[in-house]
């Protein structure tokens, strides 16, 4: 939300060319291939990129807080409390929070690919899908 604000703020100190017009007016004049200042004229200041990766992040992190932050809370207890703890609490529960630590990987991934276009693109580029990606184009 701040960096929304310092852009609103950037974008209305910003100078725009002032062209003189036939009847003594001005006129003016948004940069060739920049749509900034139309969209701020507009009123529209959605800048969806930015908004995405806020929601990604925001997602990715508490996805970790939760998957995270018990098995961090119980090895903190283990180290406190001891060995009684260790062996009673941590031990029994240890599978399951290993599985919640892969799960908040396979979701990461899943996160990254639903919310990211630039993250798709990558990936099939990296791992050479393209074939796989034409092919289920031509299934549709």
């Amino acid at each position: 939300m701040e960096a929304k604000k310092r852009k609103q703020k950037l974008l209305a100190k910003r100078t725009v060319p002032q062209v003189p017009t036939v009847s003594g007016g001005t006129h003016t004049v948004a940069p060739a291939g920049n749509n900034t200042n139309a969209r701020a004229a507009s009123g529209d200041h959605e800048s969806g990129g930015s908004d995405r990766t806020t929601r990604m992040l925001l997602a990715v992190l508490l996805l970790f807080l939760i998957t995270e932050f018990p098995q961090g809370l119980l090895g903190l207890l283990s180290g406190v409390l001891g060995d009684g703890f260790f062996k009673n609490c941590y031990i029994p529960l240890a599978d399951l929070m290993d599985f919640v630590a892969l799960l908040n990987s396979a979701i990461n991934f899943i996160l990254y690919c639903v919310m990211s276009k630039k993250f798709r693109d990558t990936f099939v580029q990296v791992f050479h899908l393209q074939a796989l990606m034409k092919l289920c184009r031509l299934a549709k």
